[in-house]
């Protein structure tokens, strides 16, 4: 129904503008506060109620129609004309279900107004689409997520109907295809009970209707197949929450679907199924469903559907808006390494930036390092995601497609980076360091190298201050150059070598090291013991590390 969106913005402030062809499945990933949810209810409003004035969406391009369709599909949506209404020639009155609230709206809609627009006779958008397209779409999110399970009134079933859990009563594929979905989500089958005469209800049942009847009657035979069932409010709120949706989903013909946070209450597993399920209904249905999510089960569960799926990083930061376009094959060809997936990459899609150490007691320590920069002082790393590579050799692997996808991806390594001449190469280019830069620099790491090789120091225990004085300079230009890129080797040497003034023995390395540095570094804020940042050491360098996650110019990218 929607086939393009066009953005505000793009990429970068000056950047051409992000134009989406719209796929089955279009996913919007991003930092908090940075327009996700905005962005789906601008696509409803102008699928419903256009206003100008919108943040994030400047155009939107409606497939183009053919008279026979529009107007199949809207006989399809055709009612009764309700008492005291007039009835006008070449009118039409339609009914849509609300899914929240009880009754139906109904309009009288002029064929040949909607006909003119589609054919371009007479350019009337918002008629269109308060008349046509609103018939077809729906909004769902977290604060009505529940609503979706609770009873409806029981109706006249001869007559169209107005509610969701009455339009499923009377659609025997679809109540079948849901019972498929929630016995393979956790082994129950819905039902609707009707045995409570004036309103319908969600049961949840371990054994599966014998035949229509015994679900939709109310002899004995129903009566007791839904007495062993068991209602749904009784259920947890994962299981109320992905029932609720996907029973909300198939209950009308919907042609775009808005889900706000669809993995709200449900635990991984469940996320990821729900990814899947929605990517098939797209299929099914023919619909575009458009997503905002923070989960990455959720999105690679979409990804496994086997359909096309967009995604869009959004950020906001400073007054300035951005907006990336995914590739999900570069998504797919990462999650299938397991040693990147083991990393949990795909998380850094909702984090303003993300910083990759060697190993997990680098990880640890820098993460608590930042939290209390920005505890005390508000300046360390905002909104990040601390990733360890498991080994220097895949930090690369890591930062390369973080940065093609747009978030700021900071490599730390020791400084024994300078003895291998293969590898700081690698990760240089991964950096997207210009090659000429590459060269010199490497010239220079090898005169490095061999100043540690006749001072006999060890870069991995040594740092800058170890040097003879006449070669510190070189050493420290060096670092400085790299960091310029994202690349921040520790000037120390690693990580033992950090906050002297804890005096844990050199005997201590990695885990060792990282739980007695905790230890000595306090856990109460109120304790005198407790260590509190200052102007130098790791401090500092965690410092540059935000300063050049934060600058808008920053290199590498």
């Amino acid at each position: 129904m929607i086939k393009n969106l066009k953005l505000h913005f793009g990429e970068n402030p000056g950047s051409a503008v992000l134009s989406l062809d719209v796929g089955p499945i279009n996913i919007f990933v991003g930092p908090n506060n940075s327009g996700k949810s905005m962005l789906l209810k601008e696509v409803e409003q102008l699928c419903k109620n256009p206003e100008p004035d919108r943040k994030i969406i400047s155009e939107i391009e409606v497939k183009a129609y053919k008279k026979e369709e529009i107007l199949r599909m809207l006989r399809s949506k055709e009612t009764e004309k309700p008492d005291g209404y007039m009835h006008q020639d070449d009118h039409i009155f339609t009914q849509n279900v609300d899914l929240f609230n009880p009754g139906v709206a109904i309009n009288q809609v002029s064929l040949q107004e909607v006909i003119n627009h589609v054919e371009g006779k007479r350019n009337n958008y918002n008629y269109f689409a308060q008349n046509f397209l609103s018939l077809y779409t729906v909004r769902l999110d977290g604060k009505t997520r529940f609503a979706l399970t609770e009873p409806r009134p029981a109706g006249d079933l001869t007559r169209s109907p107005t509610n969701h859990l009455m339009a499923l009563f009377g659609d025997d594929s679809i109540r079948e295809r849901i019972r498929d979905i929630t016995f393979s989500a956790f082994e129950k089958y819905f039902v609707i009970d009707p045995t409570g005469m004036t309103e319908f209800r969600i049961k949840l049942s371990d054994k599966k209707p014998v035949d229509n009847s015994e679900e939709q009657g109310l002899d004995q035979k129903a009566r007791d197949f839904h007495s062993l069932a068991t209602n749904i409010e009784k259920m947890s709120d994962g299981v109320k929450a992905f029932t609720g949706l996907i029973s909300a989903s198939l209950s009308q013909d919907y042609k775009v679907l808005l889900i706000d946070e669809p993995e709200a209450f449900l635990h991984p597993p469940l996320a990821r199924k729900l990814g899947r399920v929605l990517g098939e209904i797209a299929e099914e249905k023919g619909s575009k469903i458009f997503i905002s999510t923070h989960s990455s089960d959720f999105v690679m569960g979409c990804i496994q559907s086997g359909q096309r799926v967009n995604i869009v990083r959004l950020t906001y930061n400073h007054g300035v808006a951005t907006a990336r376009h995914l590739p999900s094959e570069k998504l797919t060809e990462m999650m299938r390494n397991p040693l990147l997936r083991s990393t949990g990459i795909l998380g850094a899609m909702f984090h303003e930036s993300v910083i990759v150490s060697e190993a997990d007691a680098d990880r640890a320590f820098y993460q608590e390092i930042n939290e209390r920069l920005n505890q005390f002082g508000g300046d360390g790393v905002r909104d990040t995601l601390f990733i360890n590579a498991q080994n220097k050799q895949t930090i690369g692997r890591i930062v390369s497609p973080l940065r093609e996808m747009g978030i700021p991806a900071v490599a730390i390594v020791d400084l024994d980076i300078i003895k291998k001449g293969g590898e700081f190469k690698e990760l240089c280019k991964s950096c997207n360091i210009p090659r000429s830069l590459i060269e010199s620099w490497g010239v220079l790491r090898g005169n490095i190298n061999k100043y540690f090789d006749d001072a006999r120091l060890n870069p991995n225990k040594h740092g800058v201050k170890d040097l003879p004085f006449e070669h510190q300079d070189t050493l420290s230009m060096l670092i400085s150059n790299i960091a310029e890129y994202g690349i921040f080797a520790v000037p120390v040497g690693a990580l033992e070598q950090w906050l002297p003034e804890l005096e844990i023995p050199n005997s201590r390395h990695g885990p060792g090291w990282i739980m007695e540095a905790f230890e000595k570094m306090g856990e109460n804020l109120t304790e005198a013991s407790y260590l509190k940042p200052a102007d130098n050491d790791v401090w500092k360098f965690l410092r540059d590390v935000s300063r050049w996650v934060s600058n808008p110019h920053r290199k590498g990218f």
